[in-house]
């Protein structure tokens, strides 16, 4: 099961697993260097009847003009905070750091498969107009 392409700001439902795609962050400032990362801070909420797994390791994927990248090294940013269980009825907030070049960008695409695609795909994309 997928859906169409959301956008900042909105919610898809995967089978009682919402996630929204809330707002993002970009860079931080490392003396001497300017470290670039794109952080989508999502919400996800688990209204099915049992437990839900989350890991950023293996459930998302981000695209900078259709080229994948992986997740930040762990000694700039901590993706830990979204590495979690979310018991039924919980919901978790928290940002998810993706290493990206520094270099301007038209498009940027999130792909969500919670516990390897058991409920579904969610597609999220984002434009820099």
């Amino acid at each position: 099961m997928e859906n169409e392409e959301c956008g900042l700001f909105e919610t898809i439902d995967l089978q009682g697993i919402k996630i929204t795609f809330e707002t993002f962050d970009g860079a931080m400032n490392i003396n001497p260097v300017v470290y670039t990362y794109f952080a989508p801070k999502l919400s996800i909420e688990n209204r099915t009847n049992q437990t839900v797994k989350v890991n950023p390791e293996t459930d998302f994927r981000v695209y900078y003009d259709g080229v994948e990248y992986g997740l930040c090294n762990p000694e700039y940013a901590d993706n830990s905070e979204m590495l979690r269980t979310i018991e039924p009825g919980e919901k978790i907030e928290g940002f998810i750091y993706f290493d990206v070049p520094q270099k301007s960008w038209k498009e940027f695409r999130m792909i969500f498969e919670p516990m390897q695609g058991k409920f579904g795909i969610a597609r999220f994309k984002y434009l820099d107009e």
